[in-house]
């Protein structure tokens, strides 16, 4: 049964920690027919109640663990920052919740673990939002990819920086928050690597410049996958890059500009011949993993397919690696 055409069974969705990422997100929630926003909870009051008046949200809540007590809601959204995703996610599973995490959903793999045990021992949805895999240009790009329509892939390279404001009280530079390059936008990189090759690196090499505050506003990343695949590439908080990736295959290769939220892919393949695939997306481009998730739910499913909790673990033991050849560790981390 497919939700977004039965509005008896429509997804009824919380939301945790109502910020910028929550906002775009629950616009998106609106534009489907088959979700439904009926409670958001906030530290803040007055947050919570300005959110909710803006997305006519019915229940309200200034305590976490009150939505999870007194909502019905089917799924919680956590978009909290990453060092609060632990806690929370186990709170929502814990309380027979679905969770859709923001990523990363961990500081590390370990910490991941707990939460992959929770889910299966409570038996409830979990997923890692990874918007990235969920756009309709992205699909195609991988379904190419898979089809051996540019050969066997040799090579990705990816960037993703920018230039945040220098705020070393900013979240993006606290190592108690989890900051640093690696974990905001590495993570995107990183997954495309892994979505291409559809498996773990064999050899890591990392370098990165750190900040005052002690940890990466830089980082660049050489993987190899086999002995003829290999990822280069970057992340900065500190350094605005062409936000690009290219995937080079033995017959052609796919540029997709702004490749975490693509609306547009060229394939050039070495005969000389061009093709584009273009699409508009939907919203701020959340609504594709909202439907994505909406299907999981009505089928009964406990993790998505196309975002599997493997796939999850995969990234954070990559970024596990990284960090230590860094000597970066988070406070509190053993």
């Amino acid at each position: 049964m497919d939700s977004a055409t039965c509005p008896a069974t429509k997804i009824k969705w919380g939301i945790i920690a109502p910020g910028r990422i929550a906002s775009k997100f629950a616009s998106d929630l609106l534009l489907s027919d088959g979700s439904d926003i009926v409670a958001v909870a906030s530290r803040n009051r007055q947050r919570a109640d300005e959110f909710a008046t803006t997305y006519s949200i019915p229940e309200v809540y200034d305590d976490y663990d009150a939505l999870l007590q007194k909502s019905d809601c089917d799924i919680v959204y956590i978009a909290s920052p990453h060092v609060f995703h632990k806690a929370q996610a186990l709170a929502c599973i814990r309380a027979g919740k679905a969770v859709l995490c923001e990523k990363p959903v961990t500081l590390s793999a370990r910490d991941f673990a707990e939460i992959e045990l929770a889910a299966a021992e409570h038996q409830v949805f979990f997923m890692e939002a990874m918007w990235t895999r969920f756009f309709p240009v992205m699909e195609q790009v991988l379904a190419a990819i898979a089809e051996g329509t540019i050969g066997k892939v040799t090579l990705v390279q990816a960037n993703f920086g920018f230039k945040a404001q220098e705020d070393f009280t900013d979240r993006l530079y606290a190592p108690e928050l989890g900051g640093g390059s690696l974990l905001d936008t590495g993570v995107y990189v990183l997954t495309l690597a892994q979505m291409v090759y559809q498996c773990l690196p064999q050899d890591i090499m990392a370098q990165a410049v750190m900040t005052p505050t002690g940890v990466d506003g830089s980082g660049s990343y050489l993987l190899r996958y086999g002995d003829e695949q290999l990822a280069m590439l970057s992340s900065s908080i500190v350094t605005k890059t062409v936000n690009s990736a290219t995937i080079y295959g033995e017959t052609g290769f796919i540029t997709i500009n702004n490749f975490w939220m693509p609306d547009k892919a060229m394939f050039t393949f070495h005969d000389g011949h061009e093709q584009v695939i273009d699409n508009k997306n939907i919203g701020a481009g959340y609504y594709y993993e909202i439907k994505d998730i909406e299907r999981c739910l009505a089928n009964g499913l406990k993790e998505n397919p196309k975002r599997t909790l493997n796939d999850t673990r995969g990234v954070l033991m990559v970024m596990d690696s990284i960090r230590q050849t860094w000597g970066l560790v988070y406070p509190g981390e053993h």
